[in-house]
């Protein structure tokens, strides 16, 4: 803030009033990756990411549901744990319900929530992840224990990156799509335009991690 600025792109919902009144207050023009009322804001649909996993896996027959997302109350995380838990609901109330365990967004949170996971005894045939480095992480763990995948556990992270680990199914955002809108919202900022908001659509990215829940014995 020490030089002048013509408008300020905001990741992530945390302190966004103070940031925001900051703003405001030296005249500068914002926008938000992410949703917050009083801005112009874009962000992948979360919510609908969540119930495009859920619905996913349940076309798959998995009923036995693992959900692995961080620690911090991040909005993103949070919608799309909110998307999963309605749409399991939806279709199939409390016995649906997803075990959902918190922990680190990286490959080595993925890999830890896993672990610990599979040692209290929690045997899922699905599990969705925040996050395609905890999708990684959860793999790695899978092969320790010798664990077949997608033939016992289907893994299914979120983001989209793909190329982290060969054959990984994903929920995906259009992560050009959202740069672009940020920085068209934030050209219209300093043109004081009316304040939008943008949801960018998700889709699945399938993949070898993916397949039909085992036949119960």
């Amino acid at each position: 803030m020490r030089r002048r600025l013509d408008a300020v792109v905001m990741f992530h919902c945390t302190d966004i009033d103070q940031r925001l009144a900051t703003l405001w207050r030296r005249g500068v023009p914002g926008a938000l990756i992410g949703h917050h009322p009083g801005v112009s804001c874009v962000a992948p649909d979360d919510i609908g990411g969540g119930r495009l996993a859920a619905m996913r896996l349940l076309a798959l027959g998995h009923r036995d549901l693992l959900h692995l997302t961080v620690a911090d109350e991040h909005q993103w995380a949070v919608d799309c744990a909110a998307g999963l838990t309605a749409a399991l609901a939806e279709h199939g109330g409390q016995s649906l319900a997803p075990v959902i365990l918190r922990g680190g967004g990286s490959v080595l949170g993925g890999y830890r929530l896993m672990r610990d996971a599979w040692h209290q005894g929690h045997r899922p045939t699905g599990i969705f992840c925040a996050t395609d480095e905890m999708a990684v992480g959860a793999l790695g763990t899978l092969a320790d224990l010798s664990v077949a995948v997608p033939e016992q556990v289907s893994v299914l992270g979120f983001d989209g990156l793909v190329d982290l680990y060969p054959g990984l199914a994903s929920v995906a955002q259009d992560i050009p799509a959202i740069a672009h809108e940020a920085v068209a919202l934030a050209l219209g900022a300093i043109e004081r335009d009316a304040i939008r908001h943008v949801v960018v659509p998700v889709k699945i990215i399938e993949g070898a991690t993916l397949g039909p829940a085992p036949r119960k014995r």
